[in-house]
């Protein structure tokens, strides 16, 4: 029985942070393996990265299919930009300035005429 709270199925979370466990032990099995002092250590840690792995494996044949119509989306319409708005934004000159926070910087002043000549 799979109890629904709020369109989020209780074992569709549980999947969820298990498949993030075993990744994160699966992300930790080759530092242990190296820091592992005894041959018991290293066959244990070996083991239990298989072992997460596997249950890595096998928890996602459990996830969701995703309906490809569904999911597709329209692309966006992107405005038209002038020869003469683009020539602007070439006369503009480069948008490097490591004090691009400051509210008079070159790179905020050049950043409000390309949106002047930008459409809106």
């Amino acid at each position: 029985m799979v109890l629904v709270v709020n369109s989020f199925s209780i074992s569709e979370r549980f999947r969820a942070s298990a498949m993030t466990l075993c990744g994160l032990v699966m992300a930790f099995t080759p530092p242990a393996l190296w820091f592992a002092w005894t041959s018991g250590l290293f066959v244990g840690f070996l083991i239990a990265g298989f072992a997460a792995g596997a249950l890595y494996c096998w928890l996602a044949t459990f996830e969701e299919e995703i309906d490809v119509n569904k999911a597709m989306h329209t692309p966006l319409d992107h405005p038209e930009i002038s020869d003469e708005a683009l020539e602007g934004i070439r006369t503009l000159g480069p948008f490097t300035c490591h004090q691009s926070s400051l509210p008079n910087s070159p790179y905020q002043r050049r950043l409000a005429q390309v949106r002047k000549l930008l459409p809106k």
